[in-house]
């Protein structure tokens, strides 16, 4: 039984050609044992990081990955043990917070981008291809990186990071992807197709209160605006960078256990989801 949240990652390379991605976290589950367990390889994994790594009180302690911690959640690439050279989609947030109220972007040195862009350099040492989603569902006030700060101010934290990023770990692949319901016409948060490699945006789906099936246009409907107003304006390719579904627990579902495990192509004897 996997005691985990899942967040499926869905790239889209061209029209017929898709990657399934998987993140997962609070398991003691690695791609390894996950590719097992869903009798397939998938082709990327999701991790986090945060920067700064880890604040206390006042005080920032550390900028990166304390020794110890970085096996934890997948932090660190280089112990993935899948064997293959599945993706690594490294999403880093800017959301820690000093007690002064000192928070958010505010906290990101380029000392702090330089000891992230050196960490994202090791992972492309590993023959994977790294993507770093930074400091995505920019348009959620949950986000201290998100309102009231204001977009301008976003955008500028972007392009330093995008230019420390490229000096540092130039093979690393920048995506950017704001929550679904960015608003049609709404560009103040883009920072320009020269700074950015791939789109993507957030999509789940909410049972409230029931676990129905998804309305087959659900996800189309979710990300056209993205997709339509930048992917593919700008010809970037395309990453659904979060989707789930809610389960209600103690409610009903229309689909079985035995029908996710056929779609997902895993065998019921081979484990339990």
């Amino acid at each position: 039984m996997i005691t985990a949240v899942l967040c499926f990652l869905v790239t889209f390379a061209s029209a017929s050609q898709l990657t399934l991605g998987a993140w997962f976290w609070y398991t003691e589950y690695s791609p390894a044992s996950w590719n097992k367990i869903m009798g397939m390889q998938f082709g990327g994994f999701q991790a986090e990081l945060h920067i700064p790594a880890n604040v206390s009180g006042n005080t920032i302690v550390s900028l990166d990955l304390e020794p110890g911690y970085e096996l934890s959640y997948m932090g660190n690439v280089t112990a993935w043990d899948d064997g293959t050279n599945a993706d690594a989609f490294i999403t880093v947030y800017a959301n820690e917070a000093l007690s002064n109220g000192t928070a958010g972007l505010d906290l990101v040195s380029d000392e702090a981008l330089i000891v992230l862009a050196k960490r994202l350099n090791l992972y492309s040492q590993t023959g994977r291809r790294v993507f770093l989603r930074w400091c995505p569902e920019m348009n959620g006030s949950w986000m201290y990186y998100g309102p009231p700060t204001s977009p301008d101010y976003y955008v500028s934290v972007w392009k330093r990071m995008f230019t420390i990023v490229r000096e540092y770990a130039p093979d690393v692949l920048t995506v950017w992807s704001p929550n679904f319901d960015l608003k049609p016409n709404q560009t103040d948060y883009w920072p320009g197709s020269d700074y950015v490699d791939y789109v993507g945006t957030s999509v789940y789906f909410k049972g409230n209160g029931y676990n129905s099936e998804i309305p087959s246009t659900y996800v189309i409907d979710s990300i056209a605006t993205i997709y339509t107003d930048y992917a593919q304006k700008y010809n970037k390719r395309f990453y659904i960078s979060e989707a789930s579904g809610g389960w209600e627990v103690g409610q009903p579902s229309a689909v079985t256990q035995l029908q996710f495990q056929q779609v997902c192509g895993v065998k019921p004897s081979d484990s339990q989801i």
